[in-house]
């Protein structure tokens, strides 16, 4: 539930800026790259307390490849932003949850 809190926002901001008219292929993976950036960024500064995050970083690499190409086929036949981000942002959560606990030690 509380990772659902913090990717919701970004699954729907993600989906508000794929649905704008200029440049919108090009806003949502600069965006994409900006939120790697910056854990790629928290994990140079403190590498033995987030080593886990570099974990997290692959799972949302790969969740932005697939999920990201399959919401944008979805969305062009639900044109629903909220429909869309909502799903996204569940899916990324339980990705997350069930994949992070693994390798805690």
């Amino acid at each position: 539930l509380l990772l659902f809190i913090g990717c919701l926002p970004i699954m729907l901001a993600l989906q508000i800026i794929y649905k704008s008219k200029k440049g919108s292929f090009l806003k949502g993976n600069i965006t994409k790259i900006c939120v790697l950036l910056s854990l790629s960024i928290s994990i140079s500064l403190n590498f033995a307390d987030f080593f886990l995050l570099a974990y997290a970083i692959l799972l949302l690499f790969c969740f932005f490849i697939v999920f990201g190409f399959l919401a944008n086929l979805l969305s062009s036949r639900i044109n629903s932003i909220l429909a869309i981000g909502l799903a996204n942002g569940i899916t990324l959560a339980w990705t997350l949850a069930t994949a992070l606990p693994l390798y805690i030690p």
